[in-house]
């Protein structure tokens, strides 16, 4: 009986075989007109292979993108993702190819409608694929009436942006006569009251639950939103990662470009070309211009799009492209300045390395951040960048009025212990290697114990040392600088016990350029 059975389930199997064999051949010579036996299973590998890379984009976006963008050297590139097939397209020819076909051929609409899947992300609204008569009202909004009310609302967004941050400051917490106030959620605050201001009047803007609800929506739903915050921040953090733009900066807000700005929303070139440099080094998408295909579409060069596929430009690749950008690599803040206005503030540093290209932040001339002529997203080229600019007018007075050049020095030995402290925690062995000590020291067990739990002390002194200047406390700065002295010392007799003398050498001296520099109080010094 056994054997019956079993003979019965071999025959079934290779009955199965038999089977999708014949379906495979049959798929292959309805594709090729004729028989490719031996090939169907690398067709079926191959079409594995493309359904996995398309779901690795997920997890590889960026990545993937980038490296499509290199090998393609300016011509379009597929990229396959879980539900669709994008083309990206980067040359100017191609580019004014998609700004001119009808919106009934590619659609804005359609490929925003895919994105943001209004249907489940907004209570069931929908609207069409085509740019037609329910969209007029919007745009008509958008781009004409809230743009010729502009020099009206900045006032008022100047008081909403003033007033938001004024509750911030009074509802946090003081210590010792200081407070530190969180970025990113005052950002957010700012940004939802001053919106709420500018499109729904001072009466719903102080009315909490509607905020709530506003911002909850944003969150939910708006992807455009979240970009204006993240743009916020990243500049913000460009500010800190490069000291030596504060001064010109604060001294073009204390000029009478100020009163041009505030009147008309120009007028400050600097803080202008800062931010649109800081959007491009950390730009928060990889594609934009995205236009969906109502119908086939072939490109110059007979690249085509079907119904159904995405076309974009990859906004992130050509932001760091040499062909677009002198020195991509490099933060440069002042790039977009006019060469004349650069020349009083006499610091070879921050010239441009593209005399004679300055560009305004709204300016969409080979700048793919907006989008792409005739259908430049009216939101963000009229109103968001009026109201970001003016968060970080005012971030930047709030922010670094006690900052100086001299404060460098002490946040790097604070950010060198805080993270260099948590090293041992990942991998015990390389930090022992790394502090300079052999590597029969480093594979010891007991030791790395140990390095475990005096690293841990390190990091403590690091987050004080931030706790400490954060509160304006430079002379305990200076005080815990100093006594790090101490600390070099000793990490560098036990170096030179061990047999590391260069290792010793190196730890003792920077143990006492770290301690004079708090014994003279360079921190604190005025």
């Amino acid at each position: 009986m056994l054997f019956l059975l079993h003979n019965l389930l071999q025959g079934i199997a290779l009955l199965g075989i038999f089977v999708l064999a014949r379906f495979a051949v049959r798929q292959i010579r309805g594709k090729h007109g004729k028989s490719h036996v031996l090939s169907w299973p690398f067709h079926i590998l191959s079409s594995v292979r493309k359904r996995a890379k398309a779901w690795s984009f997920l997890l590889h976006g960026p990545e993937i993108i980038q490296d499509a963008y290199d090998k393609a050297k300016g011509a379009p590139f597929e990229v396959f993702v879980p539900e669709n097939r994008y083309l990206f397209i980067s040359s100017a020819k191609h580019i004014k190819e998609v700004d001119t076909a009808p919106d009934s051929v590619l659609s804005l609409q359609a490929a925003a409608k895919q994105m943001l899947q209004p249907k489940y992300t907004m209570h069931n609204f929908d609207w069409f694929d085509k740019r037609g008569t329910e969209g007029t009202p919007l745009v008509r909004t958008l781009r004409t009436l809230l743009t010729n009310h502009i020099p009206k609302l900045l006032p008022d967004i100047r008081l909403a942006t003033s007033e938001s941050f004024d509750k911030r400051h009074d509802a946090c917490r003081s210590i010792n006569g200081v407070k530190a106030l969180p970025v990113y959620s005052m950002v957010k605050e700012a940004v939802v009251y001053a919106n709420a201001l500018s499109f729904f009047g001072r009466d719903l803007a102080h009315d909490q639950e509607f905020l709530k609800s506003a911002t909850d929506f944003i969150e939910s739903t708006l992807l455009f939103a979240e970009i204006i915050r993240l743009t916020i921040c990243f500049a913000l953090h460009d500010l800190c990662l490069h000291p030596e733009y504060i001064e010109p900066l604060r001294k073009e807000l204390e000029s009478p470009l100020r009163e041009e700005f505030e009147q008309t929303g120009k007028g400050l070139p600097l803080l202008d070309s800062f931010i649109r440099e800081s959007a491009r080094t950390t730009p928060v998408e990889s594609m934009s211009t995205r236009r969906q295909a109502l119908e086939p579409f072939i490109l110059s060069g007979g690249w085509k799009v079907e119904v159904g596929d995405m076309i974009c430009t990859p906004a992130r690749a050509m932001m760091k492209d040499p062909a677009h950008f002198a020195a991509p690599q490099e933060f440069l803040g002042f790039r977009f300045v006019d060469p004349e206005l650069l020349v009083d503030l006499d610091r070879p540093k921050l010239q441009s390395p593209q005399p004679g290209q300055p560009h305004q932040l709204t300016d969409a001339t080979d700048w793919q951040v907006w989008g792409t002529g005739r259908m430049v997203c009216p939101v963000f080229k009229r109103v968001s960048q009026i109201v970001y600019r003016r968060l970080i007018f005012s971030l930047v007075g709030i922010m670094f009025a006690d900052f100086a050049l001299r404060h460098i020095p002490p946040l790097l030995v604070a950010t060198a212990l805080t993270f260099g402290g948590l090293m041992p925690f990942f991998n015990a062995e390389y930090a022992i290697q790394e502090f300079g000590l052999p590597k029969r020291i480093a594979t010891s067990k007991p030791a790395q114990s140990v390095m475990i739990i005096s690293s841990a002390r390190i990091t403590a002194i690091g987050i004080a040392l931030f706790t400490f200047y954060l509160q304006g406390k430079f002379e305990a700065v200076d005080t815990i600088l100093f006594i790090l002295g101490y600390v070099g010392l000793v990490d560098g007799y036990v170096c030179w016990l061990e047999g590391v003398p260069g290792k010793a050498v190196f730890r003792t001296l920077s143990g006492t350029l770290i301690a004079a520099w708090g014994w003279y109080g360079m921190t604190v010094s005025r």
